[in-house]
């Protein structure tokens, strides 16, 4: 499997012109948050294709390539710990499912708390292109756990019919991307994810009166 800015690219436009369809039927619906994930997830492989390109080309560090870099570890670290628990809690209607999405939500927002320390302490990481993957540095294993937990259980607490089958699938990535390529966890990871956030175009139309 190979991986390059034009991977990124070609995967950041499918997702836009999905995106932008959900967010315009979504748009005045309880899913306009889970409408919009395919939509920010072009907008990370965006970022990372701009920045493949000043990798490979040596321009790293320059004023625009830095600044792709912090979009894209922003949606990678801190943005999806809240939207996504945030976006299933705002279409859920059962009462019992919000107050689980509540406490995702209260860790996804202690984790951003503890990543933003670390960040202030020890700055921003130098990206290196290690066997075709951009890497970040190597993520901690308690680390990959709690966010996996938070970005994760959401799919299964749900009652949005399916949604279970998505989780089930970004699961199995999170373990490929975990096992097979610990050195650029985060880039693979959200690739993959990225991909299967296509489903979303399928799982919202076809079932989009059930969860109302």
């Amino acid at each position: 499997m190979c991986f390059s800015a034009e991977a990124s690219f070609t995967a950041a436009g499918v997702l836009a012109v999905i995106g932008t369809v959900l967010v315009k039927k979504f748009h005045k619906d309880k899913k306009v948050l889970l409408s919009l994930i395919p939509f920010f997830f072009a907008m990370q492989q965006l970022s990372e294709g701009v920045l493949w390109i000043a990798l490979t080309r040596n321009l790293y560090p320059n004023s625009w390539s830095l600044l792709t870099q912090v979009v894209y570890q922003f949606i990678a670290y801190i943005f999806w710990p809240i939207w996504i628990p945030l976006a299933f809690r705002y279409a859920e209607k059962q009462s019992w499912r919000k107050s689980i999405l509540n406490i995702l939500l209260i860790l996804g927002s202690l984790s951003i708390l503890k990543i933003g320390l670390t960040l202030a302490s020890e700055g921003i990481v130098t990206p290196k292109i290690v066997q075709h993957s951009i890497t970040y540095g190597e993520s901690p294993q308690l680390f990959k756990l709690l966010y996996a937990i938070i970005v994760l259980v959401p799919f299964f607490i749900s009652s949005l019919p399916n949604a279970g089958i998505v989780g089930l699938i970004i699961g199995i990535t999170f373990f490929v991307a975990s096992y097979f390529y610990a050195y650029a966890f985060a880039s693979v990871w959200c690739f993959f994810a990225a991909v299967v956030s296509v489903s979303l175009f399928f799982l919202l139309k076809r079932k989009e009166k059930k969860i109302l």
